[in-house]
């Protein structure tokens, strides 16, 4: 079955079936969640304008105490959000927001802006060009025929066409423009960062401690020990105990804060309610009957009780509730130390004494406090095994998904030549999806399992910053990103181009991945001479010889200047 023979829709190819497939499926989606969007955006503000929503509340503050503010909101237009969203000023955001939000906005516009140029740069430059290839005036029988959308496509030109030199260009076009806005970003990213570095925050005057020794797990070793250092530098030192209890009594009470911002949105905007607002059942502890409450007066009251036990526990400080850990929170009196001690290497042993940056208390995962250091190399060890193979397996995920993409091209390598007899049988509807939008649906579906994959590992690990544990995802997926495309184009690639030939002489992969041919040779049984050898030790016997020579080699032209001399 070749290329020409191709099933059509209507006169339309496979391909251009698959292409046009591709933006109705897309163009779809893309309208029912604008839809949504629109429709649910004015409707549920607690979600789509969050900031505006806590603004309204005077109790409501943020983690250093300040109210909650909100710029103004967007138009109720259709495409009224997307003007103000792209052109706001984000001065003074990292202030009122974060500096988080700032470099998201600037990523997001960044991204608009690239996929903007560039999709217009191949519309215009590259497809006019391909669209004058030679490939579409050949027969029709020809391999190398192309109609249809792939008319303006890099299959309409020759290996050794000099238009291709365009696509090249593109390419360093394309590059030119990434590197910029990143270049870009990352010094906004630099900027931003050493003025938040500069700011009056406890996180810029503490360090986090880890890894104390038994006896040195007190206020009065700790501070002496960077008495030693910087005399008199400590201000304060702060034990992290095992409160594991106060953590779940703290869970609860978020549950029942989060039940009483409920009731009261209720109230506001359910007309229906009154002003004492909902209620529900709830069972009697004493009679064991459901009884009907207010919803606002009872989660408030749970919230109180459970306030008063989670102060209880942490004045109290039982040791037998609260047990010691092995890390401890330093706060320094002046920045400058703060930041020269966490730059030393002060540690005795590479177990003990360890000193982390200081981070926000929102983004401590306290539990992994109370992991020693020696737990977590296990698990380290296993995780990074777990994503080098995910990694290396990549490629083959890839082939398959390609292979799915291409069944009319694989049917004509004779070891795939049953596809002809199912490929055949397809509505050209079926097949333009099979070819054309399932392959991306499913590489989608498992790029967005990647990333979720790898962050359940590294959670596993004793990283107790949910910042840091951000970071390590964006590197660990970076390398993912970088050495995958690397084994699938360099490997994969070259094996699915020649798969055919590969299929018919077996040892024709083993050059493709870079075996000297010498060793190909010997591993397919013949030997340098031409000779052939049924024993496996053939192989081996050649081998060891051309090393042997080698060496001899190598001696000989070391002892001659020797000798000379």
């Amino acid at each position: 079955m070749s290329t020409s023979s191709s099933s059509t829709l209507e006169g339309i190819d496979a391909d251009s079936a698959s292409v046009l497939l591709n933006l109705i499926v897309g163009a779809g989606a893309g309208l029912l969640f604008w839809l949504l969007f629109e429709i649910l955006r004015p409707l549920i503000p607690r979600i789509y304008y969050h900031r505006w929503f806590l603004s309204k509340y005077e109790d409501t503050v943020d983690w250093n105490g300040d109210r909650i503010l909100c710029h103004d909101l967007p138009g109720r237009g259709v495409f009224g959000w997307i003007y103000p969203t792209y052109l706001a000023s984000l001065r003074g955001f990292e202030e009122t927001h974060s500096v988080d939000a700032v470099m998201f906005l600037r990523f997001l516009r960044s991204q608009a802006f690239m996929f903007v140029v560039l999709s217009l740069g191949t519309a215009v430059l590259l497809m006019p060009v391909y669209a004058t290839g030679p490939n579409k005036n050949l027969p029709p029988d020809n391999p190398q025929y192309v109609t249809g959308i792939n008319i303006v496509s890099i299959a309409n030109l020759e290996p050794a066409d000099n238009r291709l030199w365009a696509t090249l260009i593109a390419e360093f076009f394309s590059a030119l423009i990434v590197y910029y806005y990143t270049y870009v970003d990352y010094k906004a990213y630099v900027r931003l960062r050493r003025r938040y570095k500069t700011k009056c925050i406890p996180s810029n005057f503490s360090v986090v401690l880890t890894e104390i020794p038994e006896g040195s797990r007190n206020e009065k070793a700790i501070t002496q020990y960077f008495d030693a250092i910087s005399p008199g530098c400590v201000a304060e030192v702060q034990k992290v105990l095992n409160c594991g209890h106060a953590q779940a009594k703290i869970g609860k009470y978020m549950k029942e804060v989060k039940a009483v911002e409920i009731a009261e949105y209720k109230r506001e905007n359910n007309k229906k309610i009154g002003p004492e607002g909902p209620t529900e059942k709830v069972k009697n502890k004493e009679t064991g009957k459901k009884e009907t409450v207010l919803s606002i007066p009872y989660h408030r009251g749970n919230c109180v009780k459970l306030e008063r036990k989670i102060l209880q526990e942490q004045e109290e400080r039982d040791p037998a509730v609260m047990r010691t850990t092995l890390s401890a929170i330093v706060l320094f009196k002046s920045s400058v130390t703060c930041s020269v001690i966490q730059q030393l290497t002060i540690w005795k042993t590479t177990s003990t004494w360890r000193i982390e940056p200081g981070i926000d208390a929102g983004a401590v995962n306290w539990r992994k406090l109370y992991v020693s250091y020696k737990s977590r190399a296990p698990i380290t060890v296993i995780g990074n095994i777990v994503i080098i193979l995910i990694t290396v397996f990549w490629g083959l995920v890839i082939v398959a998904i390609q292979a799915l993409g291409n069944l009319e091209n694989l049917a004509n390598v004779p070891a795939f030549s049953f596809l002809n007899g199912v490929v055949d049988t397809w509505s050209p509807l079926l097949l333009a999806f099979v070819q054309g939008v399932l392959p991306p649906f499913i590489l989608i579906l498992l790029l967005r399992l990647i990333p979720f994959t790898m962050r359940q590992i590294i959670l596993r690990q004793k990283i107790y910053s949910l910042a840091r544990v951000e970071c390590k995802l964006r590197n660990y997926y970076y390398v993912f990103l970088i050495f995958s495309n690397f084994i699938y184009v360099v490997i994969s690639g070259t094996i699915l181009q020649q798969l055919d030939v590969i299929l018919a002489n077996p040892s024709l992969l083993v050059q493709q991945v870079g075996i000297p041919e010498a060793n190909v040779n010997a591993s397919s049984g013949g030997s340098a001479d031409g000779s052939s050898s049924s024993h496996p030790a053939g192989y081996w016997n050649s081998t060891a010889s051309s090393l042997h020579d080698e060496l001899r080699a190598t001696e000989r032209a070391v002892r001659l200047p020797v000798a000379c001399a």
